[in-house]
């Protein structure tokens, strides 16, 4: 493991977690190499998530962008995105307690992720401890097994082994730190035919969990739940379309409106009601 230095603190000092953000620049700046892409200016970090529950600390993500740069310059790039995940052992109600020695070691177990004496994670996205093959589902490569999985669940989906999948696109949609996350995929497939090559785009979601296993066990529930519901009528609930076991990942039919106008209603959203006004 590398050593990046030491990070000077005081005795037992209690800091504000709104104050986290200028010990995390620390960190990145003292990294022996860039870890954030495309902030030229001095760094500062803005935050778009926060969880904290007994059990299980604190993690938050941030948004990496340029000091005073502007609002609606801090556009939502993945590589921008900054963990910071510390134990209940360093909280203090809205405070981090830091270790009574005046230096704590800084160490980069793998490339970006830093970790610190006492708990403190700093990881830069996709890189994530506890969900290691997240980097991998969010850049399908043609010849791995994400790649085909999902041309085989776009065939399942339209019905017809003939489709070839040319090109994908990820797009993480909903991150929980060292938990799961949710991503979009957006295909581009091709068949020929007698009147020449055919294209259709398809969206399709993956769910990435922590444990295969869990991710298992959840798709096979899943699939006795929808093969229910078929039975009975049209099932409320996405469609499995397989799973790809070495990743930990499940995927499913994205839930699209009859009219084509109409948003994409993902997760909870497409079990909500729809009220229309008659005249």
């Amino acid at each position: 493991m590398t050593g990046l230095g030491l990070i000077q603190h005081e005795s037992g000092v209690a800091v504000s977690i709104r104050e986290l953000p200028l010990i995390v620049v620390q960190l990145l700046e003292r990294a022996p190499q860039q870890l954030l892409s495309g902030v030229q200016r001095q760094l500062s970090l803005f935050v778009r998530y926060l969880r904290s529950k007994p059990g299980r600390g604190l993690a938050i993500i941030y948004n990496a962008g340029a000091l005073n740069g502007s609002r609606g310059k801090r556009t939502n790039i993945l590589d921008r995105w900054v963990t910071v995940t510390l134990p209940e052992a360093l909280l203090a109600g809205t405070r981090v307690r830091f270790s009574a020695r005046q230096e704590a070691a800084l160490e980069v177990p793998r490339p970006g992720i830093l970790t610190a004496d006492g708990g403190l994670v700093v990881q830069v996205f996709p890189a994530d401890n506890v969900l290691p093959a997240l980097a991998a589902s969010c850049a399908p490569a043609p010849d791995g097994p994400l790649f085909s999985a999902l041309e085989t669940a776009a065939r399942i989906q339209l019905c017809d082994p003939s489709w070839h999948l040319t090109s994908v696109k990820a797009e993480p949609v909903r991150y929980k730190p060292s938990n799961r996350c949710v991503i979009r995929y957006r295909l581009l497939l091709e068949r020929t035919t007698q009147e020449g090559i055919l294209q259709q785009d398809l969206t399709l979601f993956g769910k990435l969990y922590s444990h295969p296993d869990q991710a298992r066990s959840i798709q096979e529930k899943t699939q006795q739940l929808y093969a229910e519901q078929a039975q009975t009528g049209p099932p409320v609930i996405p469609r499995p379309l397989g799973i790809v076991e070495t990743l930990g990942l499940s995927l499913s039919e994205a839930v699209q409106s009859p009219k084509a106008a109409d948003p994409l209603r993902t997760g909870v959203r497409a079990l909500e009601p729809c009220f229309k006004r008659g005249r």
